[in-house]
C-alpha cells in the first residue's frame, strides 16, 4: 500500500502539476482575452460613443432647423394669400419680381408693393 500510495502522490503531483500549468496558460490567455476584449470593449465604445455624439449633433442640428422653420410659418402666418405667394414666390422658389408679376397675372409693381407690405408685417411680428 506504502509503493501504491508513493505513485498515487506522484502521479496527483503531476496532475496538480498539470492543472497548475494549465490555470497558468488559462490565466495567461485570459489575461491576454481579458486584455483583448478589453482593448476591443474600448474600441467599440468610442465608436459607440462616436456614433452617439454624431447623432446627438445630427438631431441638435435638426431640432435647430425645425425651429427656423417653425418661425418662418409663423411669420408667414401674418401675411395675406397674396402676401404669402409672394413671398413664397420669392424667397422660396427664387423667382424675381417680374416673374412672380407673369405668374399671379399682376403688375410689376403690385408685387412690389405686395412684397415691400410683406417684409415690414414680418419685421413687426418678429420683433
Amino acid at each position: 500500500s506504502y509503493t501504491i500510495n508513493k505513485a498515487r502522490v506522484k502521479l496527483l503531483l503531476v496532475r496538480l502539476e498539470d492543472i497548475k500549468n494549465e490555470d497558468n496558460i488559462l490565466n495567461s490567455r485570459k489575461h491576454s482575452i481579458s486584455s483583448n476584449v478589453s482593448d476591443c470593449c474600448s474600441s467599440i465604445e468610442n465608436v459607440v460613443l462616436d456614433k452617439m455624439d454624431r447623432i446627438e449633433k445630427v438631431e441638435n442640428e435638426i431640432e435647430y432647423i425645425k425651429r427656423d422653420i417653425e418661425k418662418v410659418e409663423i411669420l408667414l402666418e401674418a401675411l395675406t394669400n397674396e402676401e404669402r405667394k409672394i413671398i413664397e414666390y420669392k424667397y422660396f422658389e427664387s423667382m424675381s419680381f417680374i416673374d412672380i408679376a407673369e405668374e399671379l397675372n399682376y403688375h410689376f409693381q403690385t408685387v412690389r408693393y405686395y412684397h415691400n407690405n410683406s417684409i415690414k408685417k414680418m419685421s413687426k411680428v418678429y420683433n
